[in-house]
């Protein structure tokens, strides 16, 4: 790609500002260019000689790092694409969009950015997603402009897609802004190519890893009903339940609020009840499997990304395909809402409320 005047320019401007610490978001719709403008900003600020960091949001097109992660780096070499930059840290948000899950996004995003700032990091570019229009897009982008306080704001866009964050960053004395039109030679992808791009990064990812064997009793289960709440004893069950069913084969049940989880080998056609005020929701284990998770310490900091292969709640065993670190077993198994097969292909993604 033929870099533009424009482009340059705004480089340019950027690599003047002499203060110790400044911070760069770049904004913009799905294929504007804004990776690309991302990674000439990093080589031009790291020739500089300013110590340079790039936090890449963008969950379903990681370059730094997995889809389904927020991943940061530090630029030590020259590079011609930003998937060269090492991913130093990541935090686990579990799905390929931000919708749904836009605390997390806006959560995660600022402690890359701090991360960065522990490494004595001078300048930190902020890789944004695509996801600008409606109240989602305009939320997210509003949030995680008041947590990461940038300095500069770069906004690629093509037809004034950006007007209404424009008109409300441009009033701000603490932040430069920054509109850049979007070339021609910005290559607009498609559904498939972009599903492509994900499947891609876990097939590089999965030859890393090995089958571990999780006991239960060891690790916490979270973001997943499963051990949420209150378990419920069986007579209670039994007290509560229709007779015509039958909770001794049930594997466990938990409550939390009105709300009554159960795990069972099989479960009722209508899957969720309504009985005695309470909603009873079935799940049976392999509604767990081929989903990919996080891999937490007791602190939540990300070690591994994995996906789970098999729940044996008879055994209290979880296996899970992620690569293996002695060092550092993990604590907490984070379910997220995007499901792949073993061999890296996309399933699809979940509801907020599915596991």
């Amino acid at each position: 790609m033929i870099i533009p005047d424009e482009w340059a320019r705004a480089v340019e401007h950027i690599q003047q500002d002499d203060r110790s610490l400044a911070k760069v978001m770049v904004v913009g719709a799905i294929d504007t260019g804004k990776t690309t403008f991302c990674g000439l900003l990093a080589k031009s600020l790291w020739q500089a000689g300013w110590r340079t960091a790039v936090v890449d949001a963008d969950l379903g097109q990681s370059d730094i790092g997995l889809p389904t992660t927020i991943g940061v780096g530090v630029v030590e070499n020259w590079f011609d694409t930003l998937s060269e930059v090492p991913c130093r840290s990541a935090y686990f948000v579990g799905n390929v969009s931000p919708v749904g899950h836009l605390l997390q996004t806006v959560t995660g995003t600022r402690l890359m950015v701090d991360k960065a700032i522990s490494w004595n990091c001078q300048r930190i570019i902020l890789d944004t997603d695509g996801l600008v229009d409606g109240p989602s897009g305009w939320s997210l982008k509003y949030h995680l402009f008041q947590l990461v306080q940038p300095d500069w704001i770069v906004m690629l866009e093509r037809h004034e897609e950006l007007a209404s964050l424009k008109a409300l960053w441009c009033r701000s004395e603490k932040v430069k802004i920054l509109p850049l039109a979007v070339p021609p030679s910005v290559r607009q992808r498609g559904r498939e190519e972009r599903k492509k791009f994900r499947e891609d990064r876990f097939k590089a990812y999965l030859p890393l890893c090995q089958f571990l064997d999780l006991s239960l009793q060891e690790v916490r289960l979270t973001n997943a009903s499963l051990g949420m709440g209150r378990m419920v004893p069986l007579e209670e069950m039994r007290r509560l339940l229709p007779s015509s069913i039958d909770p001794e084969s049930f594997l466990g049940a938990w409550q939390w609020g009105r709300k009554v989880t159960v795990l069972a080998e099989s479960v009722p056609s209508a899957g969720i009840l309504t009985v005695n005020d309470l909603e009873w929701i079935f799940r049976t284990p392999d509604e767990y499997e081929q989903v990919v998770v996080g891999l937490l310490d007791a602190e939540g900091n990300l070690l591994e990304v994995g996906i789970t292969f098999r729940l044996d709640w008879h055994r209290q065993r979880l296996t899970v395909l992620a690569p293996r670190k002695e060092q550092s077993a993990p604590s907490i198994v984070y379910f997220g809402r995007y499901r792949i097969t073993l061999s890296g292909d996309e399933i699809g993604t979940l509801p907020v409320d599915a596991l």
